[in-house]
């Protein structure tokens, strides 16, 4: 029993090595959010969104989101290592959500100091692209 369990486990970490982003693909998708920010276009972001399972009133309120951030021009995009491991929540209504995708980096856009903004966007994997993770109710 031991050695089945310890064998799923390694090829858990194998097949997500192999559906892993690419450096190029990390690469292709900090240009699009650069892009993004760089020409205020927050439909270019949304672009970038997974929205597998996400309901349409966090879909809009993200969306607005997305429009807020615009205001600014981010000085850096960068992908790194999440700082907390994926967890569930509830809403006020005590459903459970969690993001669409597993979290493997945080989408972090540094503003101009006078903007007052920290912000990151979670980001996943699907079919070996990124994309910013979205929430979306438990199943």
């Amino acid at each position: 029993m031991k050695l089945i369990l310890l064998l799923l486990v390694i090829l858990a970490c194998i097949t997500q090595q192999i559906n892993a982003a690419s450096p190029e693909e990390e690469q292709k998708f900090v240009t699009a959010v650069k892009s993004a920010f760089a020409k205020k276009d927050p439909a270019a972001l949304a672009a970038l969104t997974c929205w597998d399972r996400v309901p349409d009133n966090l879909k809009q309120r993200q969306l607005k989101g997305y429009a807020s951030e615009m205001k600014w021009e981010a000085n850096e995009v960068s992908l790194t290592k999440p700082e907390q491991p994926d967890q569930e929540w509830k809403d006020k209504n005590g459903v459970s959500f969690k993001f669409n995708l597993t979290i493997t980096k945080w989408l972090r856009p540094s503003f101009p100091a006078e903007a007052h903004l920290k912000i990151w966007h979670s980001v996943g994997e699907k079919d070996g692209k990124l994309f910013i993770a979205a929430p979306a109710p438990v199943q």
